[in-house]
């Protein structure tokens, strides 16, 4: 009875302090969990303002690198002209002068004429032309002599082509296709057909005004052929 007793006793004894320990160790529980909270709430609300600064500090020489990262802009590619502008680009003359499509030119010259089987003498020539393209004329020449001696009077169609090397300097070549009635002083007179090409050169000495010097070779092809060979200076004027 006595064991029981003791043994009874000892039982509630370790029951009391185990129930005493209980709320102080739950008390030790609760009280651990609110300190882990509050450096939960505590770190949590720190962290924003040690990390912000930060990322705001590191942010320039991210946004440096994506700048040194990023690829150069493309240039826009220029596209080939088109066939139009091309037409016009090429229409443009090279060197600039007076001489336009559509101008009429006028002028006279004198030339010494050397002529196969006949007298050589001075010879006056006229032509009025009219610029169907700038670099090709189409005109009407006439020659006469002056001394009345030999008789050369020729009309002629007389296209000629120009080359513009030089604002104030235009060579050009032409030829001749016509006729002339010839004749040695005398009431001896024939008609013949002709051909003729030359050439010379044409100085500006104004906008609408020229110089020009030209030499002429002519075959009169009737009473046995006639050549004549011929160097003159005149003056023009473009209209």
């Amino acid at each position: 009875m006595k064991r029981i007793n003791a043994t009874a006793i000892l039982a509630l004894i370790l029951a009391l302090v185990f129930l005493a320990a209980d709320p102080a160790s739950a008390a030790m529980s609760r009280r651990k969990k609110d300190a882990a909270a509050n450096v939960s709430e505590t770190t949590g609300s720190a962290q924003p303002a040690a990390v912000q600064p930060a990322a705001v500090q590191a942010a320039p020489p991210a946004q440096a690198a994506t700048e040194q990262a990023a690829p150069a802009q493309a240039q826009p590619v220029p596209y080939p002209a088109s066939s139009s502008a091309l037409m016009v680009q090429s229409a443009k003359p090279s060197v600039e002068t007076p001489i336009r499509q559509g101008k009429v030119e006028a002028g006279g010259a004198l030339a010494y004429a050397w002529t196969g089987g006949m007298t050589d003498t001075m010879t006056l020539r006229g032509r009025v032309g009219l610029f169907y393209t700038r670099e090709l004329s189409l005109g009407l020449s006439f020659t006469t002599n002056l001394d009345g001696r030999d008789n050369v009077n020729s009309f002629f169609i007389e296209p000629q082509y120009h080359f513009f090397v030089d604002p104030k300097l235009v060579p050009f070549v032409d030829a001749k296709i016509g006729g002339g009635l010839l004749g040695d002083g005398s009431d001896n007179h024939f008609t013949s057909f002709a051909l003729g090409v030359g050439g010379g050169v044409k100085y500006f000495h104004e906008d609408d005004a020229f110089f020009y010097l030209q030499f002429d070779d002519i075959h009169y092809f009737g009473d046995g052929g006639i050549a004549s060979l011929s160097l003159g200076l005149g003056l023009a004027k473009l209209f």
